[in-house]
């Protein structure tokens, strides 16, 4: 009977274990749909504010007659998405400080008290990249209110008004809920002042049972995961956190502890029980055969196997390599499970062959965005994952060579798992529709550099907030020194050279990027010096990804590496890249770029040493 008792109490546990894994799956599945809804409706704010902004400032006459009469030419957007935004539009230099109110159902014009100058002050500060989360900044007319959204400053000839985009956050949340039923999640959405903006059940900030400081402290330390300690509240237990990419917003997902418990008991009728423990028993019967004639088989092969099941792998459920450099792989190998399931899910979304994706006209640009961008992660984040691991456990080969600490027939299991998830990864990205139709690169634009790096800081600013990196620039602003060439691919280097810096700094460390610009009668040169981790091998990292080498005279064919940054300043502009790092201490970038392409816009010539 003990042993009945026994085998019963084994599996109820083995029962919450599999229950819990698959709620843990869902608060991550359904986490992601947030933030794919939320990023969806930030990406189609941010184009909409833009196209509107181009018309006004398109448009000879600014006056509320003729910026109604643009915006009647609009193209119709979609319907379900437009009842989700309004945008309103102000002319605050008139004596009177009318503002122009744009919504769904027309054009309305009211009286405004301008209590808001200071967002419109900011908004000209960082034009066409501003974006505000303060529930305070509202701006009731009849049937617009905007408690969230982002605003663009319209500086050109008379009109120098704000044009801001609104969310009806109370549609954004009933959508989500509506399609997060089957999940049984519930969500907590934060905004950078740990204010809640968005929540499944009616609580407030002051009622959430968890400080400032603690959640502060979690969500900063990584950019998602779980919790520490699960927080409860009103029977829910918040335990995943992840953050909006580009935005203010951080979501807390969980679920209810009463359903959690009634799923377990109703799985487990008595049939079921009888059925469970009989095969139980028979498994551990033929594992006793089994140990008698077979050796164990190693740790690597039984996880290869779980994780073709499940996206998230928690170590401590699973038996535990003896070495600290092994269980390194491993979590190096669950990383390539997530996105290998990922890239199935864009498959299966897109069905892009090489000729459909060529004739895509209407998503074309947002299609090879997203691709793009897991061609990133295949070929960057993965493929780099794996080398770190093949080299691991080559070192560790190498030290175990005289007492062998491993037997040789798993050394052999390692090294052709690695080597499989290798040939997978390339497999992947050969998979992947090309990039060779892009539009071709413009090399005639006059980019002014100080506010292309003005903008890129702005739009890491957040990021850098969040990691505790502090970005100090020293660009003449007085001065414009423009360069010709493609202000997208300029754009497009610079991007990765921050981008970088940011993330490989450690987080919580009070670490600083340094950013310069310096002139002298040869050359004018940007200086990115951080103090992150440092590369190890410079000249490795800069030489073409084997997988993009059909597509290296291509520029936007490979991945935002340092490699393509190379192809963009030296190739494209005539420049030169040089990179100095010490591992452990920090990077430094150095971008020269001649004289022949620049042209100084100032009182006179400013006279810097480099």
């Amino acid at each position: 009977m003990g042993i009945c008792s026994l085998l019963v109490s084994l599996l109820l546990y083995q029962s919450y274990l599999q229950k819990k894994e698959q709620l843990d799956e869902n608060l991550v599945v359904g986490a992601n749909h947030i933030q794919r809804i939320f990023d969806e409706s930030f990406n189609y704010a941010s184009g909409l504010v833009s196209y509107l902004g181009n018309i006004i400032l398109s448009q000879p006459d600014t006056s509320p007659t003729a910026i109604k009469d643009a915006f009647q030419n609009v193209p119709s957007f979609s319907s379900e998405r437009m009842e989700l935004f309004s945008w309103s539009l102000f002319d605050w230099i008139n004596a009177h400080d009318i503002m122009t109110v744009s919504t769904r159902h027309g054009i309305l014009q009211k009286q405004n008290p301008m209590s808001h100058r200071s967002y419109v002050q900011q908004a000209h500060k960082q034009p066409w990249n501003l974006l505000f989360s303060d529930p305070t900044i509202g701006i009731p007319s009849g049937q617009l209110v905007i408690p969230a959204g982002m605003g663009i400053a319209l500086p050109k000839g008379r009109y120098l008004g704000t044009i801001s985009m609104g969310f009806d956050i109370l549609k954004i949340i009933s959508k989500i809920d509506a399609s997060n039923k089957g999940l049984g999640i519930s969500y907590v959405v934060f905004n950078d002042h740990l204010k809640i903006v968005a929540s499944s059940i009616n609580i407030t900030s002051s009622d959430f049972p968890i400080s400032y400081a603690q959640l502060t402290q979690e969500i900063q330390a990584r950019p998602s995961g779980f919790l520490n300690r699960p927080v409860s509240f009103k029977g829910i237990n918040y335990q995943y956190f992840t953050h909006i990419s580009n935005t203010p917003f951080t979501i807390l997902t969980g679920y209810s502890r009463s359903s959690f418990y009634d799923i377990i008991w109703n799985d487990l009728n008595f049939l079921g029980m009888m059925s469970a423990l009989f095969v139980f028993m028979v498994i551990l019967v033929v594992l006793a055969i089994v140990r008698l004639f077979i050796k164990p088989i190693h740790e690597i092969v039984l996880l290869s196997h779980r994780l073709e099941h499940t996206e998230k792998i928690r170590l401590l459920n699973i038996p535990r390599p003896q070495s600290k450099e092994l269980r390194t792989i491993i979590k190096k190998l669950v990383r390539l499970h997530v996105y290998k399931r990922l890239y199935r899910q864009y498959r299966s979304l897109y069905h892009l062959s090489q000729e459909e994706y060529k004739r895509s006209e209407c998503d074309s640009t947002h299609t090879k965005y997203e691709l793009v961008q897991l061609r990133h992660i295949l070929a960057h984040d993965i493929k780099t994952s794996i080398n770190q691991a093949q080299h691991t456990h080559k070192t560790l080969l190498q030290d175990s060579s005289d007492a062998s600490s491993e037997p040789d027939q798993n050394n052999a299991q390692i090294s052709l798992y690695l080597q499989k998830a290798s040939e997978a990864v390339d497999s992947m990205l050969s998979s992947l529709p090309s990039h060779t139709d892009f539009t071709p690169v413009k090399l005639d634009e006059s980019v002014d550099i100080g506010e292309l790096l003005r903008d890129i800081i702005g739009l890491h600013s957040s990021y850098a907030k969040l990691k505790n990196v502090q970005i100090i620039p020293d660009i003449d602003s007085e001065y414009k020194y423009l360069v010709s060439g493609s202000r997208q691919e300029l754009f497009r280097a610079f991007d990765q050279l921050i981008t970088n810096a940011i993330k490989f700094s450690p987080s919580h460390a009070n670490k600083r990027i340094w950013i310069n610009s310096h002139i002298n009668d040869r050359q004018m040169s940007i200086l990115i010096r951080d103090e992150g981790y440092g590369i190890e091998n410079i000249e490795e990292t800069l030489k073409p990804p084997q997988h993009f080498a059909a597509h290296i005279s291509t520029l936007g064919a490979s991945s935002y590496g340092l490699y393509n940054v190379k192809l963009i300043i030296e190739t494209l502009h005539q420049g030169v890249l040089d990179i100095e790092s010490t591992p452990g201490k920090g990077t430094t970038v150095f971008c020269h770029f001649p004289r022949s392409r620049l042209k100084i816009s100032g009182s006179s010539s400013p006279q810097r040493e480099e």
